[in-house]
């Protein structure tokens, strides 16, 4: 096998930048099979899975840092995903700025063995952690953002990819869930896979991208300029941060609110956006920006140079100095507000375990504690004590599924529950397929996990997922466990519209399950045994 690069590489970027006081508490990373190293790395938690790479939690056993460690196995790739890898190796490599995600270094040809024994060699990426999550995670659950939020993370966006143009590095991927956030909230753009790198900025002729976030060029297989495509995207992503949902479905003419865009009748289009007065109403000039951003024609589409002398891009806020600080503000509310409802049907769950057990919530042969939501630790932010706690459950029950840390699918997606793990499988796996006969789930009972694709595999709305049981750290909480749903492909819509259903149906389930359980135990002619 060939090396990708020459030499392993190291990113040159600076160390991201702070936006202000509020922020996520430090994150520490969470071992979920003590002592598994590899390389100089002990292994968290994984983060997510796409076709052929593994994101896991680590922390880099030399210097403490947490890292998202990107775990690429070589026999899983072809001779063009490792082309794509080695471009994307080398364009983080090129980059230094504080709004792109930093690569620290990355390490070929690791021997690293299956659990089994089996032998294997992996890439490691050694990638900086954004604790703050996903930006789609905060649109899916909060809706669209103020105005002056929107603009503060869309000129952080556009400062990143001007970086990186300037490089002649076109990311041809942009969308909110290729944008990361940092743990004081400021904008990572990641997910470099399918970049190009092209300083003579000649035309692009590789048809690329997320189809719903794609310039009507590339959908019409037209040879394309790297900026403007680019240049699209960005609108897009600006414009589902102003309004909460996409322009588009895809930007064909077969796509009514496209077609309007396309023949030039922008006020047809906004007002087919804005038909109720409880829409979202940006200003004249967010309009006006994004009208001369969705130009079906590249050549009368502005640059990223227009952008940035465009006057509402640069329209004080009359607080300009402390834009940055009323961001992380506005973002750790929502952060709060989802952890809150996380925490609330937490309590639900421990206020059902504790009624099926007759165990009294005050009883001091047990130390069980009324549980006040408020008052209990947020599990997406570690102290040094709620590590520890984790550490240990890890240790003593090395059978029991890993231990709920830090990790891609925000606290909204996350549910909780007092079936055991085993009975937990059973359910989730009986929920996919009456919901979707062709899921065809595969259930892994050593990881506690269980992978399927909802919808048809065939339609472009279908969605790749995998569902994680974990371990809640608090020993507090024994006996109370929680899903976490990863999206491996699809789109993030598809996936949030797939995930409620899935989420109302497994309720449902349960309910119903619940119910007669207290049916057998309240009616007097059952005989309890």
């Amino acid at each position: 096998m060939s090396s990708l690069t020459s030499a392993a590489g190291s990113s040159s970027a600076s160390s991201a930048g702070t936006l202000g006081p509020p922020a996520l508490a430090p994150v520490l990373p969470t071992t979920t099979r003590p002592g598994r190293t590899v390389e100089n790395y002990e292994l968290g938690r994984t983060l997510g899975k796409g076709h052929f790479a593994t994101v896991k939690h680590a922390r880099n056993c030399t210097s403490g840092v947490a890292v998202a460690l990107k775990i690429i196995e070589y026999s899983a790739t072809s001779a063009r995903q490792r082309e794509w890898m080695a471009r994307e190796l080398a364009a983080l490599q090129m980059i230094s700025h504080p709004n792109v995600l930093k690569m620290h270094r990355y390490v070929e040809h690791v021997h690293w063995p299956h659990a089994d024994g089996r032998p294997r060699e992996v890439l490691l990426v050694d990638l900086e952690f954004a604790a703050g999550g996903e930006l789609i995670e905060y649109l899916m659950a909060g809706g669209a953002f103020p105005e002056h939020i929107a603009r503060v993370y869309f000129r952080q966006l556009i400062s990143a990819v001007q970086a990186c143009h300037a490089h002649g590095i076109y990311h041809r991927d942009i969308k909110p869930e290729n944008i990361l956030v940092s743990h004081d909230f400021q904008l990572k753009l990641a997910d470099f896979g399918l970049v190009n790198i092209n300083p003579d900025g000649t035309l692009l002729h590789t048809h690329c991208g997320t189809s719903s976030y794609q310039a009507p060029e590339i959908l019409a297989q037209r040879p394309y300029q790297g900026e403007k495509f680019d240049v699209w995207s960005c609108g897009v992503v600006l414009f589902i941060m102003l309004m909460g949902n996409p322009p588009f479905q895809i930007a064909t003419n077969r796509d009514w609110w496209f077609a309007r865009v396309a023949s030039g009748s922008y006020d047809r289009f906004w007002a087919a956006h804005q038909q109720t007065p409880d829409r979202p109403q940006p200003t004249a000039g967010a309009k006006a920006l994004l009208n001369s951003i969705f130009h079906a024609d590249p050549v009368t589409r502005v640059g990223i140079a227009d952008i940035v002398a465009d006057e509402w891009f640069n329209t004080p806020t009359g607080r300009a100095e402390v834009d940055e600080v009323v961001v992380a503000e506005f973002m750790l509310q929502t952060k709060r507000l989802i952890d809150a409802e996380h925490a609330a049907s937490k309590a639900q769950e421990r206020s059902r375990k504790r009624k099926s057990s007759d165990v009294s919530p005050d009883d001091p042969a047990t130390g069980a504690q009324p549980f006040d939501y408020v008052q209990q630790v947020v599990y997406r932010s570690h102290t040094e004590a709620n590590l520890a706690a984790q550490q240990t459950i890890a240790q003593t029950q090395p059978d029991m599924p890993p231990v709920l840390g830090d990790g891609t699918a925000p606290s909204n997606q996350i549910f909780v529950t007092a079936e055991t793990p085993a009975s937990l499988l059973d359910m989730l796996s009986n929920t996919l397929v009456t919901l979707w006969p062709d899921a065809s789930p595969t259930v892994d009972s050593d990881d506690f996990s269980i992978a399927a694709t909802l919808g048809k595999k065939d339609e472009p709305s279908s969605v790749s997922i995998e569902l994680q049981i974990l371990t809640l750290p608090d020993p507090k909480d024994a006996g109370i466990y929680c899903v976490e749903p990863h999206r491996v492909g699809g789109n993030h819509w598809d996936f949030g519209k797939l995930w409620t259903k899935f989420c109302l149906a497994h309720e449902a389930e349960s309910a119903k399950r619940h119910q007669a359980e207290e049916q057998i135990e309240t009616d007097p002619g059952k005989i309890i045994f």
